[in-house]
């Protein structure tokens, strides 16, 4: 198992053109950095995030700008301390002529991610690479507006814990577990948290005086994995977090697809097993009543298994316990099989799998690989990647923070 690294509504700011016929991103107020303004600077600014760094040559290939363009977009860039500059190095394209390098500032601005979804919640800092410069701790509140007290309360630490200038802050995420509307920052149901029609980005932004953006907390992990993890380069993937809760955040064509109303991504409520235990969320058979591990560790005290972590329910299966073993291969495989049809519906390159609570390289994580092997067609096999990967404790922050950071360098710009 690898471990992965990575993560009221405020209109785009004015922009004024400039002489390659796109507009020209303008400084805000009191020097607070802000969204890039057009398309085609998007496209840069996607280029550069799936790259690291490229030369401008490169550039101009990867987004089908003129040179002329890209020299005068990049200029633009480089004057607002968006992009920066890197040492020479020899572009073999040139025949060794050498090319000075351009990649994103990772001082330019920074960002603030709260999970909710985590116990006790925690909220981070990150820069525009989505490096976490600084933790912190919020108490477990579930009131809207304690949440936003406490959020608020948690900002100045982490500005005095990085050095960073309040000003120097773009915006906040927060990541929450259930149905969620991104465009209007509203929960629209989180049984995690007991909220119906909470409108807490708003809640929040009041409060904090910072623009603020949520998603479901699979779709964060999906953009952390986009903008700044293993799936930079990939058009199509899909992220499932194995937790308490299972949920999944799917890329088609380069963009996060929420689907209609935000809800897309729940696949801890397929049905696997018609006519089986009731979910919480009122049918009958969902994945989640299998697969959690909240499921798991209920279904073993109730068969007398000495585990209360799932690390230890693996190590039972490891010593060749029938109940572990059973239990396990049983929830692995109704995992698998739902995520077999969700790779023959969606055909993504990559299926990441976050593990949160400690599977590890066991029984589950084996089922479910086997399930689906077994379950989709021979030609995907070789097409799909599927990665199982531990996390690390900031993993939901980095993603919340990305919500925000897709936001600026993205969403804001893209037609």
């Amino acid at each position: 198992m690898g471990t992965i690294r990575h993560s009221g509504r405020r209109e785009p700011r004015s922009s004024r053109p400039d002489s390659a016929g796109s507009s020209r991103p303008a400084q805000g107020n009191g020097g607070r950095p802000v969204a890039v303004a057009t398309s085609s600077y998007v496209n840069i600014i996607e280029a550069l995030l799936e790259n690291g760094s490229m030369s401008r040559s490169e550039l101009a290939t990867s987004t089908g700008l003129s040179r002329s363009a890209l020299t005068e977009m990049s200029r633009v860039l480089i004057e607002h301390q968006f992009v920066e500059e890197s040492p020479s190095v020899s572009d073999k394209q040139r025949k060794g002529r050498p090319s000075i390098m351009l990649s994103l500032n990772a001082r330019y601005g920074y960002f603030v991610g709260v999970g909710l979804t985590e116990d006790p919640p925690l909220m981070a800092l990150t820069d525009c690479h989505g490096n976490v410069l600084a933790e912190h701790q919020i108490g477990m509140a579930m009131e809207p507006e304690a949440v936003a007290a406490a959020i608020a309360r948690g900002i100045p630490y982490l500005t005095r814990a990085s050095n960073i200038s309040r000003e120097k802050v773009l915006g906040i995420g927060v990541a929450l577990s259930g149905h969620v509307n991104h465009a209007q920052g509203m929960c629209l149901h989180s049984n995690l948290l007991g909220w119906h029609d909470v409108p807490i980005a708003r809640i929040v932004e009041r409060v904090t005086q910072m623009p603020t953006y949520i998603d479901n907390d699979a779709h964060a992990v999906a953009l952390g994995q986009k903008l700044f993890g293993e799936a930079r380069e990939l058009k199509s993937f899909m992220v499932i977090m194995l937790g308490k809760k299972i949920g999944a955040g799917s890329y088609m064509q380069g963009r996060l697809f929420r689907g209609n109303t935000g809800a897309a991504g729940e696949i801890g409520h397929c049905t696997v097993a018609p006519g089986g235990p009731r979910c919480e969320c009122g049918k009958e058979g969902c994945l989640e009543v299998f697969a959690t591990s909240l499921a798991l560790l209920r279904r073993a005290a109730e068969l007398n298994l000495p585990a209360t972590e799932i690390g230890q329910l693996e190590a039972l299966a490891a010593k060749g316990v029938i109940k572990a073993i059973e239990l396990l291969r049983h929830a692995g495989s109704a995992l698998g099989i739902a995520v077999a049809n969700s790779i023959q519906i969606n055909n993504p390159e990559l299926v990441l799998f976050a593990d949160l609570v400690g599977f590890g390289n066991g029984v589950f994580t084996t089922s479910t690989r086997q399930a689906i092997e077994n379950n989709i067609m021979p030609h995907l096999l070789s097409t799909t990647r599927l990665e199982f990967r531990s996390v690390e404790k900031d993993f939901m922050v980095r993603g919340a923070a990305s919500i925000a950071a897709h936001q600026f360098l993205i969403e804001r710009a893209a037609p």
